[in-house]
């Protein structure tokens, strides 16, 4: 068997800076900070509010300045992502022909520090009344009315759940390298390797949230050479994604690469211009590759599979404009068929 999904998607957004920046707000107490939790939908200043300056390096953001850091103690920062949706379907059934809610919203929790020169952690938690689904009751379908049991229907609700984002720990042994294991986000694609507080819109685009979604466990290598406007890493993951595992029980090493050029200089995270002034224009590629084997409900191995899924980006910045467009292509294959 051979599926293959393609999907394409573009972002062109105007940045308005709105505001007092609260750059030279600096606290009083070094042994802990508090920042003031912001709506992470079309509100971020110029400067990071969730992350301070000592905290974690994300992947994207330069090591120089990371490494150079001196050690502190903990820090804590917070955020709101408010979400209202509407969703009209024509050909649906009177029940489910429109559809609105705001039970998207979520807030998080982001505690980070360096113990160490060179050493940051960081652990983000997310809260929300959609993060988990609840099995409600279940019905027993007769589809051709013969008094056979066809099929089992089962219903299911959004419920209120607590996630763990990321909770990972970086070494920069030097300005142009780095390490991170734990729990992290694969940086496929431009918005996968983007942290929720980085965000513009509450959410990532549908494309990237079905090629993957969520976090996965493992060891990252990250390279920046040139101010960083070379950027590369390299890792393995333990591949218990939804979108790799979600069909049948499935074990094996998930393997990626990702590597963007900035010529102009660094592009900033999260599609959206801050800086203004020259043009800015960025290229990126991502690869994952899969390769696992699944088993039955005895325990026994069964089929091979090979996954391998692709992504390459364009992105350019001008005078508060910020253009971006991927392309994403997933190739699986199976030892049965192929």
């Amino acid at each position: 068997m051979k599926l293959t999904l393609i999907a394409v998607e573009g972002l062109a957004i105007f940045t308005a800076l709105i505001g007092a920046s609260v750059a030279d707000s600096k606290p009083q107490d070094p042994a802990t900070t508090i920042v003031p939790v912001k709506a992470a939908a079309g509100s971020k200043d110029d400067v990071d509010n969730s992350r301070p300056d000592n905290s974690a390096t994300p992947l994207g953001e330069s090591i120089d300045s990371a490494s150079s850091s001196p050690p502190s103690r903990i820090h804590f920062a917070g955020y709101v992502q408010p979400q209202f949706g509407i969703r009209y379907r024509p050909g649906a059934v009177p029940r489910d022909r429109t559809e609105y809610s705001a039970d998207q919203t979520r807030a998080g929790i982001v505690v980070s520090g360096n113990p160490a020169r060179g050493w940051h952690y960081d652990v983000e938690v997310a809260f929300g009344s959609a993060l988990a689904r609840a099995v409600t009751g279940s019905e027993a379908v007769d589809v051709d009315g013969d008094g056979k049991l066809d099929n089992i229907s089962v219903y299911d609700r959004a419920s209120s759940g607590i996630a763990v984002q990321r909770a990972a720990v970086d070494w920069d042994p030097s300005e142009h390298l780095g390490f991170s294991v734990g729990q992290m986000r694969i940086p496929l694609s431009v918005g996968n390797q983007i942290s929720n507080t980085d965000l513009l819109f509450p959410n990532r685009a549908a494309a990237n949230e079905i090629f993957l979604r969520g976090s996965d466990f493992g060891a990252l290598a990250r390279l920046a050479v040139q101010d960083s406007k070379m950027r590369v890493s390299a890792g393995v993951f333990n591949g218990t994604d939804p979108t790799t595992s979600a069909e049948r029980e499935a074990r094996g090493p998930l393997y990626s690469f990702r590597i963007d050029i900035d010529p102009m200089g660094e592009m900033e995270p999260g599609g959206r211009d801050t800086r203004g002034g020259e043009v800015r224009f960025g290229f990126g590629a991502g690869l994952l590759y899969y390769p696992s084997t699944t088993f039955d409900t005895a325990g026994f191995a069964g089929t091979k599979m090979r996954d391998l899924r692709a992504a390459l980006s364009v992105r350019a910045a001008f005078s508060h404009f910020y253009f971006q467009a991927e392309i994403l292509r997933r190739q699986r294959t199976d030892s049965l068929s192929s």
